[in-house]
């Protein structure tokens, strides 16, 4: 069995797809397959794949309707791996992923998620940023849901046979689009998968236009319907979804404050803050906290 199926959704991102899929022919590491799902691009996407002469690509097509999770549930379906590792079509590797990733599969037995760090970067700014991922801790669902997303999609590597023997897959609603991977590492935690986190900077996560998370509004809006759906529906940890749903809610409204002062929408972005602060003024500053000393060790290259 092949040990790694990289899965590379995309659409009409040609040259972004060929940096993405060459980044994979370099790897240190050989055994692995690559599949790309291509959303019926209308660009020279086939030909981009067609100029890789390597008998581990596959191109598979798919209708996906402008939901991405579609697109990765087809390379799931279709994977021969035993691990499964995700690389957006806009992202690339660098030549040691699968090799640092091995390392670690073979030291730590007990993983089902592996995370590498990587680097940011804005098509807008010379300034690339290191985030690095995680930690995984105790009561690790109850943290990425009350705290935020911990973990990034071409960052992250998945045992297949727990997806497989879990019934997990990412969720194909219209709502969960652009979070629906934080969806899925929510639902692996809850599932008590083991997370490892791999402190190598193995890769780059490029933002620019067509980024999907772009769209601020919509993600936004959908992050809230997919965290209010675990508060009220999922999660067991406490019975008081109101209060965990008052929290969870001044989190997103702070970071969609964030995010919007990003844009210069300075008065939008100012009341967003004064309702985040609203509903959770003292949580939400020992949150701020939290965050600014986890990512103390950030670096700007």
């Amino acid at each position: 069995m092949t040990m790694f199926t990289v899965i590379i959704p995309t659409f009409n991102h040609a040259e972004f797809l060929r940096r993405a899929i060459g980044s994979v022919i370099n790897q240190s590491f050989s055994d692995w397959e690559c599949l790309i799902i291509d959303n019926h691009s209308t660009d020279h996407t086939e030909e981009v794949v067609a100029s890789f002469s390597d008998s581990r690509l596959r191109l598979l097509k798919i209708h996906n309707n402008g939901v991405i999770a579609a697109s990765r549930n087809l390379g799931v379906e279709n994977a021969q791996g035993e691990w499964l590792a995700f690389l957006d079509s806009d992202d690339f590797w660098y030549s040691s992923k699968l090799k640092v990733v091995s390392v670690e599969i073979a030291q730590n037995s007990q993983a089902d998620v592996i995370s590498t760090d990587e680097l940011i970067v804005s098509n807008k700014s010379d300034k690339k940023v290191v985030l690095r991922y995680g930690p995984f801790c105790k009561d690790f669902y109850r943290i990425l849901l009350m705290e935020g997303n911990r973990l990034s999609t071409s960052a992250t590597v998945v045992r297949k046979s727990f997806l497989v023997d879990k019934k997990l897959r990412f969720r194909e609603d219209c709502e969960l689009v652009t979070v629906e991977d934080y969806d899925l590492w929510l639902r692996l935690a809850y599932e008590k998968a083991d997370f490892a986190f791999v402190h190598s900077v193995e890769g780059e996560y490029l933002i620019h236009g067509g980024n999907s998370s772009a769209n601020l509004a919509r993600h936004y809006k959908n992050l809230n319907f997919m965290l209010h759906d675990h508060v009220f529906k999922v999660q067991n940890f406490t019975e008081n979804n109101e209060k965990i749903w008052r929290l969870v809610s001044a989190r997103v409204l702070l970071a969609e404050a964030v995010s919007v002062l990003k844009t210069g929408q300075w008065r939008r972005a100012f009341f967003l803050l004064l309702r985040a602060f609203y509903r959770a003024p003292l949580w939400l500053i020992r949150h701020v906290w939290t965050r600014l000393s986890r990512h103390r060790d950030l670096e700007l290259v």
